[in-house]
């Protein structure tokens, strides 16, 4: 069984140890987490995450074609994400300035979340990718870039708004004007932002690969609103109880054209519990 809470004490350590120093925690600081990911899942025989999809166009092309889309920090449900902690006399500063600092795809430890299913999946009518990133290469996982969330009460991460505003600012700019940015070394450090979430979200029990826009615009030189990527680690796909049929055997024609060429991906098909709040999966017969 995955510890997962051993790897977010292991994450929480490096993000506190530097918060605590005079210039934050580096990306490059919190990437270390990365490295301790990698040996951990070295030594387990699998470990898998959950991303839920509403029935929709792009989700089922995502998962055919293997990618999954990373999107603007400022496109999500949270109106604080990615928002630091800030002095009383920066209220004004409003949070669409910091809506696209970075790019992310969310998952999840369980794929049994009823509230889940509810939010991101159109009230079960869609369905459920399970990554076993088991199946991924060691530098892999190192490059894929991803981390669980942690969960507290307060913000515990200061930046200064007014200077953060200015460069995220200048590398628009640089963006917009296809050239190179150089302005410091302020926006090396917002993915520790990115992975800190009030208590009301635990449930959610998130992971989340994330690029910060610098980083992609370092990489791609292109103004990315957002962005596919491969992940080519789906070791199951689970239907929603409410999918319409068509919906279910098109996944299931997927899926067996993918095993055809060694996939080696189960589908299975959610049903109601006889006594619990929950759903239960039955294997679908590919065959």
């Amino acid at each position: 069984m995955t510890d997962f809470n051993y790897l977010k004490d292991k994450l929480r350590e490096i993000i506190e140890y530097w918060e605590k120093e005079e210039d934050g925690a580096r990306d490059s600081d919190v990437q270390e987490f990365l490295h301790i990911l990698a040996k951990y899942i070295e030594e387990n025989d699998s470990f898998k995450l959950y991303k839920y999809n509403p029935p929709e166009y792009y989700p089922f092309r995502n998962y055919e074609n293997d990618e999954v889309h990373l999107s603007p920090n400022g496109n999500l449900n949270d109106v604080y994400e990615g928002l630091p902690a800030f002095n009383k006399n920066e209220n004004s500063t409003k949070i669409e300035s910091y809506s696209t600092t970075a790019l992310m795809s969310c998952f999840s430890e369980t794929n049994k979340s009823v509230l889940m299913w509810a939010h991101y999946a159109d009230s079960s009518k869609g369905f459920c990718v399970e990554y076993d990133l088991k199946r991924l290469s060691r530098n892999e996982i190192i490059s894929l870039g991803i981390y669980p969330v942690l969960y507290d009460e307060h913000r515990l991460i200061h930046r200064d708004l007014k200077s953060l505003k200015y460069s995220l600012t200048n590398l628009e700019q640089s963006i917009q004007n296809g050239e190179e940015y150089d302005d410091g070394e302020l926006l090396d450090d917002l993915i520790p932002l990115m992975l800190y979430k009030g208590n009301d979200w635990q449930y959610e029990k998130e992971w989340r690969i994330i690029s910060t826009k610098l980083k992609l615009y370092q990489d791609y030189e292109t103004n990315t609103s957002g962005i596919n990527i491969p992940l080519k680690c789906v070791s199951a796909v689970y239907l929603g109880y409410r999918m319409e049929q068509t919906q279910k055997n098109h996944i299931v024609e997927i899926t067996q054209r993918k095993n055809l060429a060694g996939a080696n991906i189960s589908v299975y098909e959610a049903i109601l519990s006889c006594d619990t709040y929950q759903f239960d999966f039955i294997k679908v017969n590919l065959k």
